[in-house]
């Protein structure tokens, strides 16, 4: 195994990311702070 890169896991994990980042990407501003508040 290559470490935790390697776990199927991480890589569904890493794509439901990049899929929400592109469904928020259009929110307004002020709406995108509550996201990333919850999400670090």
């Amino acid at each position: 195994m290559r470490g935790y890169r390697g776990l199927v896991v991480w890589q569904k994990a890493r794509e439901l990311v990049t899929e929400v980042d592109r469904a928020i990407s259009d929110f307004p501003k002020h709406e995108l702070y509550g996201y990333l508040q919850t999400s670090s």
